[in-house]
């Protein structure tokens, strides 16, 4: 029925006029033919079907359907002043149907004074879930540093490093893993809020995990430049054996190797040569060795 609406404004221009809310007036759907027909009898008054202000794209496209007059396809919904817009969200902004969320970052701002981030991340959430926030996203960036600034003292607890100073990203992204869990325990994700960004859970762990944060602080850059160097100084045997670590790992095979040879024959060389091509990914690698003397002799050994 929606669909064949835009048929209808096509093949009866004199009925542009309408809303896809007011095109009754015009028109009665004809089940059987599955089409708009011009109305003979009685005028009628259209109602379109209630679309909850939680339901995402469906009640923006809702609200666009009582405005935009004479559709020809989903693009002309969008469209408001010749500029079509990329969602029905955005066209309802554009159009001034949607109210902007001082009053939502005004409460935020106020209860930043005394709330603790724990309590800024309730109260953000409860916005989202029971509010009509037009742009989480816009709200989230004005004020995810009050809304994260107990996260930092939390991973250094956990971590035991009182000097561990987070990146911007990882604060931003410990926020929204803790606002995702809130959601979650309400039966909400972060994914009905468009556009906000998804947290990677891999990340958190990374950060909070003193182990693995060491293992990824190398310099790719380095790295990069030291298995160069490494790389073209193989030989023959070596880059056999080279290549086929190398594959196994891309394949996601793995496999246990063995390389044999007497001292000075280039086995550390082939080694340092794995560790720093690894590394230049921003892969971990563990370099161990069976006496003390041996792992001295690999970076990061």
């Amino acid at each position: 029925m929606f669909t064949k609406w835009f048929q209808a404004n096509i093949d009866h221009p004199s009925a542009n006029h309408l809303t896809y809310e007011e095109f009754p007036r015009f028109g009665v759907w004809n089940k059987k033919d599955k089409e708009w027909k011009p109305r003979q009898q009685r005028m009628c008054v259209g109602r379109l079907n209630f679309a909850h202000p939680n339901s995402g794209e469906r009640y923006y496209l809702r609200m666009m359907l009582t405005k935009i007059r004479g559709a020809k396809c989903y693009e002309d919904v969008r469209t408001v002043n010749s500029v079509v817009y990329p969602t029905y969200k955005a066209a309802c902004i554009a159009l001034g149907l949607l109210d902007d969320d001082n009053e939502w970052g005004a409460a935020l701002t106020e209860a930043s004074t005394w709330a603790s981030g724990s309590q800024l991340r309730n109260l953000f959430c409860s916005m989202l879930m029971f509010s009509e926030v037009t742009n989480p996203l816009e709200l989230w960036e004005n004020h995810w540093v009050d809304l994260t600034d107990d996260l930092q003292n939390r991973v250094r607890r956990l971590t035991g490093d009182v000097n561990l100073s987070l990146r911007e990203c990882d604060l931003k992204n410990l926020g929204l893993v803790e606002i995702e869990n809130i959601l979650n325990q309400n039966g909400r994700s972060l994914r009905e809020f468009s556009p906000m960004p998804l947290p990677s859970s891999r990340e958190a762990e990374i950060v909070s995990n003193r182990l693995i944060r060491e293992e990824l602080q190398y310099d790719s850059t380095f790295e990069l430049q030291s298995f160069q160097s490494l790389h073209g100084g193989l030989n023959d045997d070596q880059l056999k054996v080279f290549n086929t670590i190398v594959e196994a790992y891309d394949s996601r095979r793995g496999g246990l190797f063995f390389v044999y040879g007497s001292g000075g024959m280039g086995k550390t060389y082939l080694w340092k040569s794995l560790i720093a091509k690894f590394r230049a990914e921003n892969k971990i690698v563990l370099a161990v060795a069976s006496s003390g003397i041996a792992v001295l002799l690999l970076p990061g050994g």
